[in-house]
Protein backbone atom coordinates (compact mmCIF):
# COMPACT_ATOMS: atom_id res chain seq x y z
CA UNK A 1 0.00 0.00 0.00
CA UNK A 2 2.86 2.38 0.92
CA UNK A 3 4.54 1.65 -2.41
CA UNK A 4 1.37 2.63 -4.26
CA UNK A 5 1.23 5.97 -2.42
CA UNK A 6 4.89 6.65 -3.22
CA UNK A 7 4.36 5.75 -6.88
CA UNK A 8 1.29 7.93 -7.00
CA UNK A 9 3.19 10.89 -5.59
CA UNK A 10 6.05 10.29 -7.98
CA UNK A 11 3.71 10.14 -10.93
CA UNK A 12 2.04 13.38 -9.83
CA UNK A 13 5.39 15.16 -9.49
CA UNK A 14 6.62 13.91 -12.84
CA UNK A 15 3.36 14.90 -14.49
CA UNK A 16 3.54 18.37 -12.99
CA UNK A 17 7.13 18.85 -14.16
CA UNK A 18 6.24 17.60 -17.62
CA UNK A 19 3.30 19.99 -17.93
CA UNK A 20 5.45 22.90 -16.73
CA UNK A 21 8.16 22.11 -19.28
CA UNK A 22 5.61 21.83 -22.05
CA UNK A 23 4.04 25.16 -21.03
CA UNK A 24 7.44 26.88 -21.16
CA UNK A 25 8.10 25.40 -24.58
CA UNK A 26 4.74 26.65 -25.85
CA UNK A 27 5.46 30.14 -24.50
CA UNK A 28 8.89 30.15 -26.14
CA UNK A 29 7.37 29.01 -29.44
CA UNK A 30 4.73 31.75 -29.25
CA UNK A 31 7.43 34.37 -28.65
CA UNK A 32 9.31 33.15 -31.74
CA UNK A 33 6.18 33.09 -33.90
CA UNK A 34 4.75 36.46 -32.82
CA UNK A 35 7.95 38.33 -32.06
CA UNK A 36 6.31 39.44 -28.79
CA UNK A 37 7.29 38.77 -25.20
CA UNK A 38 3.78 39.57 -24.02
CA UNK A 39 0.90 37.85 -25.79
CA UNK A 40 -1.70 37.44 -23.06
CA UNK A 41 -2.48 38.81 -19.63
CA UNK A 42 -0.89 35.91 -17.77
CA UNK A 43 2.48 36.49 -19.47
CA UNK A 44 3.03 39.80 -17.67
CA UNK A 45 -0.06 41.71 -16.49
CA UNK A 46 1.80 45.00 -15.97
CA UNK A 47 3.60 44.80 -19.31
CA UNK A 48 0.36 43.94 -21.08
CA UNK A 49 -1.35 46.99 -19.58
CA UNK A 50 1.54 49.11 -20.82
CA UNK A 51 1.18 47.51 -24.22
CA UNK A 52 -2.53 48.34 -24.36
CA UNK A 53 -1.78 51.92 -23.34
CA UNK A 54 0.88 52.12 -26.03
CA UNK A 55 -1.57 50.85 -28.63
CA UNK A 56 -3.96 53.65 -27.69
CA UNK A 57 -1.17 56.20 -27.94
CA UNK A 58 -0.18 54.72 -31.28
CA UNK A 59 -3.76 55.09 -32.53
CA UNK A 60 -3.75 58.72 -31.39
CA UNK A 61 -0.48 59.41 -33.22
CA UNK A 62 -1.90 57.79 -36.35
CA UNK A 63 -4.89 60.12 -36.13
CA UNK A 64 -2.62 63.13 -35.64
CA UNK A 65 -0.62 62.10 -38.71
CA UNK A 66 -3.78 61.83 -40.78
CA UNK A 67 -4.97 65.23 -39.57
CA UNK A 68 -1.61 66.86 -40.32
CA UNK A 69 -1.62 65.45 -43.85
CA UNK A 70 -5.17 66.69 -44.35
CA UNK A 71 -4.24 70.17 -43.12
CA UNK A 72 -1.13 70.20 -45.27
CA UNK A 73 -3.21 69.41 -48.36
CA UNK A 74 -5.82 72.01 -47.43
CA UNK A 75 -3.29 74.80 -46.92
CA UNK A 76 -1.47 73.95 -50.10
CA UNK A 77 -4.84 74.37 -51.82
CA UNK A 78 -5.22 77.76 -50.11
CA UNK A 79 -1.70 78.64 -51.22
CA UNK A 80 -2.53 77.78 -54.84
CA UNK A 81 -5.80 79.74 -54.85
CA UNK A 82 -4.31 82.82 -53.19
CA UNK A 83 -1.33 82.84 -55.55
CA UNK A 84 -3.75 82.60 -58.46
CA UNK A 85 -5.74 85.55 -57.07
CA UNK A 86 -2.51 87.53 -56.76
CA UNK A 87 -1.66 86.75 -60.39
CA UNK A 88 -5.12 87.84 -61.59
CA UNK A 89 -4.89 91.15 -59.73
CA UNK A 90 -1.31 91.76 -60.86
CA UNK A 91 -2.31 91.14 -64.47
CA UNK A 92 -5.25 93.51 -64.07
CA UNK A 93 -2.94 96.23 -62.76
CA UNK A 94 -0.53 95.70 -65.66
CA UNK A 95 -3.41 96.10 -68.10
CA UNK A 96 -4.64 99.23 -66.31
CA UNK A 97 -1.21 100.85 -66.54
CA UNK A 98 -0.71 99.78 -70.16
CA UNK A 99 -4.10 101.06 -71.30
CA UNK A 100 -3.97 104.34 -69.41
CA UNK A 101 -4.14 107.03 -72.09
CA UNK A 102 -4.98 110.68 -71.69
CA UNK A 103 -6.91 110.59 -74.95
CA UNK A 104 -10.43 109.13 -74.78
CA UNK A 105 -10.68 105.88 -76.64
CA UNK A 106 -13.72 103.68 -76.92
CA UNK A 107 -11.52 100.69 -77.76
CA UNK A 108 -9.53 101.21 -74.56
CA UNK A 109 -12.75 101.54 -72.59
CA UNK A 110 -14.14 98.29 -74.00
CA UNK A 111 -10.90 96.39 -73.52
CA UNK A 112 -10.57 97.57 -69.94
CA UNK A 113 -14.19 96.65 -69.24
CA UNK A 114 -13.60 93.12 -70.56
CA UNK A 115 -10.47 92.82 -68.41
CA UNK A 116 -12.43 93.83 -65.30
CA UNK A 117 -15.25 91.40 -66.05
CA UNK A 118 -12.83 88.52 -66.64
CA UNK A 119 -10.90 89.32 -63.47
CA UNK A 120 -14.12 89.46 -61.44
CA UNK A 121 -15.31 86.14 -62.86
CA UNK A 122 -11.95 84.49 -62.17
CA UNK A 123 -11.72 85.85 -58.62
CA UNK A 124 -15.30 84.83 -57.86
CA UNK A 125 -14.51 81.27 -58.96
CA UNK A 126 -11.48 81.28 -56.64
CA UNK A 127 -13.49 82.69 -53.73
CA UNK A 128 -16.04 79.90 -54.18
CA UNK A 129 -13.49 77.13 -54.64
CA UNK A 130 -14.37 73.73 -53.19
CA UNK A 131 -12.41 70.81 -51.82
CA UNK A 132 -14.04 67.50 -50.95
CA UNK A 133 -17.42 69.12 -51.60
CA UNK A 134 -16.83 71.97 -49.13
CA UNK A 135 -16.42 75.68 -49.85
CA UNK A 136 -12.98 76.44 -48.45
CA UNK A 137 -13.37 80.23 -47.97
CA UNK A 138 -16.78 80.19 -46.22
CA UNK A 139 -15.58 79.74 -42.64
CA UNK A 140 -17.68 77.17 -40.81
CA UNK A 141 -20.48 77.48 -43.38
CA UNK A 142 -18.78 75.10 -45.77
CA UNK A 143 -22.06 74.21 -47.49
CA UNK A 144 -22.65 77.69 -48.98
CA UNK A 145 -20.71 79.76 -51.51
CA UNK A 146 -18.45 82.32 -49.87
CA UNK A 147 -19.26 85.28 -52.15
CA UNK A 148 -21.93 86.58 -54.46
CA UNK A 149 -20.95 88.61 -57.52
CA UNK A 150 -21.91 91.88 -55.78
CA UNK A 151 -19.39 91.22 -53.01
CA UNK A 152 -21.81 89.89 -50.40
CA UNK A 153 -20.03 87.45 -48.10
CA UNK A 154 -22.28 84.49 -47.25
CA UNK A 155 -19.88 82.61 -45.00
CA UNK A 156 -19.00 83.38 -41.40
CA UNK A 157 -15.94 84.45 -39.44
CA UNK A 158 -15.43 81.14 -37.65
CA UNK A 159 -12.06 79.49 -38.09
CA UNK A 160 -12.32 75.81 -37.21
CA UNK A 161 -9.53 74.08 -35.31
CA UNK A 162 -8.42 70.46 -34.90
CA UNK A 163 -6.00 68.56 -32.67
CA UNK A 164 -2.66 67.99 -34.39
CA UNK A 165 -0.60 66.91 -31.35
CA UNK A 166 -1.36 66.26 -27.67
CA UNK A 167 -2.78 69.55 -26.28
CA UNK A 168 -2.00 71.39 -29.54
CA UNK A 169 -4.56 72.62 -32.07
CA UNK A 170 -4.26 74.19 -35.51
CA UNK A 171 -6.65 76.14 -37.71
CA UNK A 172 -8.47 73.93 -40.17
CA UNK A 173 -9.66 76.69 -42.48
CA UNK A 174 -9.06 80.22 -43.72
CA UNK A 175 -12.04 82.48 -44.34
CA UNK A 176 -12.18 84.60 -47.48
CA UNK A 177 -13.00 87.79 -45.59
CA UNK A 178 -9.42 89.10 -45.53
CA UNK A 179 -8.42 88.11 -49.07
CA UNK A 180 -11.58 89.17 -50.88
CA UNK A 181 -13.22 91.45 -48.30
CA UNK A 182 -10.26 93.18 -46.67
CA UNK A 183 -11.45 92.28 -43.17
CA UNK A 184 -8.85 92.92 -40.48
CA UNK A 185 -6.42 94.56 -42.92
CA UNK A 186 -5.72 98.31 -42.67
CA UNK A 187 -7.34 100.05 -45.63
CA UNK A 188 -8.90 96.77 -46.74
CA UNK A 189 -11.43 96.74 -49.55
CA UNK A 190 -14.10 94.40 -50.83
CA UNK A 191 -12.52 93.30 -54.11
CA UNK A 192 -15.81 92.46 -55.85
CA UNK A 193 -17.53 95.68 -54.82
CA UNK A 194 -14.46 97.61 -55.99
CA UNK A 195 -14.43 95.88 -59.41
CA UNK A 196 -18.11 96.77 -59.83
CA UNK A 197 -17.34 100.40 -58.98
CA UNK A 198 -14.36 100.41 -61.35
CA UNK A 199 -16.55 99.18 -64.18
CA UNK A 200 -19.07 101.93 -63.43
CA UNK A 201 -16.26 104.51 -63.42
CA UNK A 202 -15.22 103.36 -66.90
CA UNK A 203 -18.74 103.89 -68.13
CA UNK A 204 -18.93 107.44 -66.78
CA UNK A 205 -15.33 108.70 -67.05
CA UNK A 206 -12.50 108.65 -69.53
CA UNK A 207 -10.40 105.46 -69.37
CA UNK A 208 -7.38 107.37 -68.10
CA UNK A 209 -9.37 109.04 -65.32
CA UNK A 210 -11.02 105.77 -64.33
CA UNK A 211 -7.66 104.01 -64.19
CA UNK A 212 -6.09 106.82 -62.18
CA UNK A 213 -8.94 106.74 -59.69
CA UNK A 214 -8.56 102.99 -59.17
CA UNK A 215 -4.81 102.34 -59.02
CA UNK A 216 -4.74 102.61 -55.23
CA UNK A 217 -7.55 100.08 -54.97
CA UNK A 218 -5.85 97.49 -57.15
CA UNK A 219 -2.67 97.94 -55.09
CA UNK A 220 -4.71 97.34 -51.94
CA UNK A 221 -6.28 94.21 -53.42
CA UNK A 222 -2.81 92.90 -54.29
CA UNK A 223 -1.64 93.70 -50.75
CA UNK A 224 -4.50 91.63 -49.35
CA UNK A 225 -3.38 88.66 -51.43
CA UNK A 226 0.19 89.09 -50.17
CA UNK A 227 -1.09 89.29 -46.59
CA UNK A 228 -2.96 86.00 -46.93
CA UNK A 229 -0.04 84.33 -48.71
CA UNK A 230 2.04 85.18 -45.66
CA UNK A 231 -0.61 83.80 -43.31
CA UNK A 232 -0.73 80.51 -45.20
CA UNK A 233 3.07 80.32 -45.32
CA UNK A 234 3.29 80.69 -41.55
CA UNK A 235 0.69 78.00 -40.99
CA UNK A 236 2.42 75.61 -43.39
CA UNK A 237 5.69 76.17 -41.52
CA UNK A 238 3.95 75.32 -38.25
CA UNK A 239 2.61 72.14 -39.77
CA UNK A 240 6.11 71.09 -40.82
CA UNK A 241 7.35 71.65 -37.27
CA UNK A 242 4.43 69.62 -35.94
CA UNK A 243 5.22 66.81 -38.38
CA UNK A 244 8.80 66.69 -37.08
CA UNK A 245 7.52 66.59 -33.50
CA UNK A 246 5.11 63.80 -34.38
CA UNK A 247 7.91 61.78 -35.98
CA UNK A 248 9.93 62.03 -32.77
CA UNK A 249 6.93 60.94 -30.71
CA UNK A 250 6.43 57.94 -32.99
CA UNK A 251 10.08 56.92 -32.65
CA UNK A 252 9.98 57.29 -28.87
CA UNK A 253 6.80 55.23 -28.65
CA UNK A 254 8.26 52.50 -30.87
CA UNK A 255 11.41 52.35 -28.72
CA UNK A 256 9.35 52.18 -25.55
CA UNK A 257 7.21 49.38 -26.94
CA UNK A 258 10.23 47.43 -28.12
CA UNK A 259 11.85 47.61 -24.68
CA UNK A 260 9.10 45.71 -22.89
CA UNK A 261 7.01 44.09 -25.61
CA UNK A 262 9.08 42.93 -28.56
CA UNK A 263 11.15 39.79 -28.31
CA UNK A 264 14.75 39.70 -29.49
CA UNK A 265 14.71 37.06 -32.22
CA UNK A 266 18.06 35.46 -31.36
CA UNK A 267 17.17 35.35 -27.67
CA UNK A 268 13.72 33.94 -28.45
CA UNK A 269 15.18 31.17 -30.64
CA UNK A 270 17.78 30.35 -27.98
CA UNK A 271 15.08 30.12 -25.33
CA UNK A 272 12.92 27.95 -27.59
CA UNK A 273 15.79 25.54 -28.23
CA UNK A 274 16.60 25.41 -24.52
CA UNK A 275 13.00 24.63 -23.58
CA UNK A 276 12.73 22.04 -26.32
CA UNK A 277 15.90 20.35 -25.06
CA UNK A 278 14.59 20.50 -21.47
CA UNK A 279 11.34 18.83 -22.48
CA UNK A 280 13.10 16.11 -24.44
CA UNK A 281 15.48 15.48 -21.53
CA UNK A 282 12.54 15.30 -19.17
CA UNK A 283 10.87 12.73 -21.41
CA UNK A 284 13.99 10.59 -21.50
CA UNK A 285 14.40 10.62 -17.72
CA UNK A 286 10.73 10.05 -17.10
CA UNK A 287 10.63 7.15 -19.55
CA UNK A 288 12.93 5.27 -17.22
CA UNK A 289 10.63 5.88 -14.26
CA UNK A 290 7.18 5.56 -15.74
CA UNK A 291 5.43 2.70 -17.38
CA UNK A 292 4.91 3.12 -21.12
CA UNK A 293 1.16 3.44 -20.70
CA UNK A 294 1.48 6.42 -18.41
CA UNK A 295 4.18 8.02 -20.55
CA UNK A 296 1.97 7.74 -23.60
CA UNK A 297 -0.82 9.35 -21.65
CA UNK A 298 1.40 12.26 -20.68
CA UNK A 299 2.50 12.75 -24.27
Amino acid sequence: MAMRVVDSNRYALISSQFQENRKRLEEAATAVNTGKLVNKLSDDPIALQRSIRNQREEADLTQYSSTLNRLDNRYKTYETKITEAYDVLSQLKSTMVALANPRPSEDVRQQMTVEIQQAREHLLALANAQEEGQYIFSGARTDVQAYLADGTYQGDSNELSVDILPSIKAELNLTGEALFGGAGIPGGINVFAWLNDFENDLASQSPSAAVADNLDQVDQAIEQAIHEETTVGVRLSRLEISKDTLSRLEVNLADKRQNFEDADYVTAITEFNAQQYALEASLQVNSQLLQPSLLNFLR
